[in-house]
């Protein structure tokens, strides 16, 4: 076990600072800042994340998806004479699968639980994540301050992403849990 893996567990093992992590990669961005109201910026990275134990064994942190593309563009209509801006933004993101431990199904079916071989480290890697998001918004300048009304629908297509595998006490066999589909953000902000 390594604490770089810890995402939300409450641990119950005792542990000694004896084992490594390493991190690395490459990142590029291209952006074309806000000209004529519009906007557009992609960004990606290829990277590798691995920790090792007393027995100098490497293996994939639950953190190793191998890469990351993000990709935004926006336009913004302005009514001027009115100091009202309207605002359609998109954005589309694509990760690399994380990682998790092996289920072992003879123990989990004893258990009535899952149960993780820890010894395998993150060898399952879950399918690649990918979301379309749309905001749009509605902002009002006035000379002291401004109010912002938004929409975002994260996940617009709804397109079903894993968050990983669990053992079904009931079925008796590894099922697939998912993350949720589309969610609707309504935002209202005042700056002053």
């Amino acid at each position: 076990y390594s604490s770089l893996n810890n995402l939300e567990e409450f641990l119950f093992v005792r542990l000694a600072s004896t084992g490594y992590g390493r991190n690395y990669g490459v990142e590029s961005m291209l952006e074309k800042r806000f000209d004529n109201q519009f906007y557009l910026m992609g960004s990606g990275s290829l990277y590798k994340s691995t920790y090792g134990n007393d027995l100098n064994n490497q293996l994939n942190t639950r953190f190793n998806g191998r890469y990351t593309a993000t990709a935004a563009a926006g336009k913004e209509f302005n009514r001027s004479e009115k100091g009202r801006v309207f605002g359609i933004h998109t954005r589309f993101m694509a990760f690399g699968g994380q990682r998790q431990l092996h289920i072992d199904e003879a123990a989990s079916a004893l258990a009535g639980t899952t149960i993780f071989d820890q010894t395998q480290g993150y060898s399952v890697l879950l399918p690649d994540y990918k979301r379309f998001d749309l905001r749009l918004s509605w902002r009002k300048v006035k000379l002291k301050s401004t109010r912002t009304l938004s929409l975002d629908i994260q996940n617009l297509a709804g397109i079903q992403n894993v968050a990983g595998y669990y053992f079904d006490t009931y079925k008796q066999k590894v099922l697939t849990r998912y993350q949720l589909g589309i969610i609707p953000v309504l935002t209202w902000r005042l700056d002053f």
